[in-house]
C-alpha cells in the first residue's frame, strides 16, 4: 500500500519520535489547533493510517518531500 499526494507526487512516511525514536505514520484531524506532533494520530501501519483518512474526511497525514500535513487529493494505492 502507498499513500501520496496526487497534485505533488508526495509520499506518506513514517515520523521517528524525539522521545521514544519509535517511526510511525502521523496523522491529523480536520479540525486539530495547531500541527504540532502532541495534536498527530499515530499508526504503527500504512493500512492503519489509511483507514483513519478514510474514516475521517478532510484529515492529513505527514508527507515527505518537505514533511507536508497532506489532506487534499490523498491517493491510497492497494497493492495487487
Amino acid at each position: 500500500m502507498k499513500i501520496y499526494s496526487a497534485d505533488t507526487g508526495q509520499v506518506a512516511y513514517k515520523v521517528k519520535s524525539r522521545s521514544t525514536g519509535k517511526a510511525q505514520y502521523d496523522c491529523y484531524l480536520k479540525n486539530r489547533p495547531n500541527n504540532e506532533k502532541t495534536h498527530a494520530i499515530s499508526f504503527d501501519t500504512i493500512e492503519e493510517a489509511a483507514r483513519f483518512l478514510i474514516d475521517n474526511p478532510g484529515s492529513g497525514i505527514r508527507m515527505n518531500p518537505g514533511t507536508a500535513i497532506i489532506s487534499e487529493n490523498v491517493i491510497i494505492a492497494r497493492d495487487e
